[in-house]
């Protein structure tokens, strides 16, 4: 009886510590170790936030694997060009995330402000998030449908937040829904530098 028991016991191990997919036996115990400090500093204020962040680590995942194909097609191209090439003035939706507090998150539309060197080379962007919300505070400005070039906004007006200038690998970019007019483009650029307090 205490044999049988002993025999149990080890089969619980060898099933706990199973590699975990294509995942080492250590690798698998680093990963159980992580999600059980998590699950056991999980309380009822933590709860909704927890659910949240979980959902966005599996996606958040799949586009850090795309950045790495993209980064990878980009070094194999004979030019070095990066395969998604936006332009300055495009606006964009892309996939944010979970963010902390009255960060902008989860798929939102945004205005790409990078020179096209950058955007055409490089593996990130420079963008400024834009809201349907048509209250405006001093850092933001203003679009119409004046405004548009080519494309369409769901929602006009809308508004240009550039107190919330974002840095964003490619690979949150979903695609693009319009284009400013480059008179737009820089009536935005210049609330942005009174922003900044740039002169």
């Amino acid at each position: 009886m205490g044999f049988e028991l002993e025999a149990s016991e080890k089969d619980d191990r060898e099933e706990i510590i199973k590699p975990l997919n294509d995942l080492s036996i250590l690798e698998t115990r680093t990963i159980e170790n992580l999600m059980i400090e998590l699950k056991n500093s999980i309380d009822k204020k933590k709860y909704k936030d927890s659910i949240r962040y979980l959902e966005w680590l599996k996606t958040k995942l799949k586009i850090n694997l795309l950045a790495n194909e993209q980064d990878d097609q980009r070094s194999n191209d004979s030019n070095k060009m990066h395969p998604i090439k936006p332009k300055r003035g495009d606006i964009y939706l892309t996939q944010l995330g979970e963010n902390i507090g009255k960060e902008i998150n989860n798929d939102h539309l945004v205005l790409i402000i990078q020179n096209n060197k950058a955007n055409l080379y490089g593996n990130t962007v420079v963008c400024i998030p834009i809201s349907s919300n048509t209250k405006l505070y001093p850092s933001h400005e203003k679009i119409e449908s004046k405004d548009i070039k080519n494309g369409r906004l769901d929602k006009l007006p809308s508004k240009a937040k550039t107190e919330q200038i974002h840095y964003l690998d490619k690979a949150r970019l979903i695609h693009k829904v319009a284009e400013l007019e480059p008179e737009s483009l820089d009536r935005i650029c210049k609330r942005l530098m009174n922003n900044l307090d740039v002169k």
